[in-house]
């Protein structure tokens, strides 16, 4: 697979995230539509969904591009998304009980990813 190929992956992937992750965020609005609570756990399923999927394909996609990619490169991404990750960790309370809860899982998946990459980056 060329390089590009699994750089527009790895775009996709984090975009499908990222939007799961916004839409995720805005189930409180969601609820106050009143359209009843089948419609909102199907948006929340689909929030979660969106993520879950999105994350998985832009770790793939990571782990493709960093055995193709120069030595040096994989290592500065793996520690922008580190430090990114830790970042959110400060700046954001957590609350397992809200729509924050889904940080949870985004710091997860990026330090797999950070790991996954580091460990695809080693030749």
């Amino acid at each position: 697979m060329p390089l590009m190929r699994a750089k527009r992956i790895t775009v996709i992937g984090y975009t499908a995230a990222a939007l799961g992750v916004l839409l995720f965020t805005q189930l409180a609005k969601v609820e106050k539509l009143k359209m009843g609570s089948g419609f909102t756990n199907a948006v929340g399923l689909g929030a979660l969904g969106a993520a879950l999927i999105g994350f998985v394909t832009a770790i793939v996609g990571s782990v493709i591009w960093a055995q193709r990619a120069p030595d040096r490169q994989p290592v500065k991404v793996s520690a922008s998304i580190a430090v990114a990750c830790l970042l959110i960790t400060f700046v954001v309370g957590v609350n397992v009980h809200g729509q924050s809860a889904i940080l949870m899982f985004v710091v997860l998946l990026s330090l797999i990813n950070v790991f996954s990459v580091l460990l695809a980056s080693i030749r």
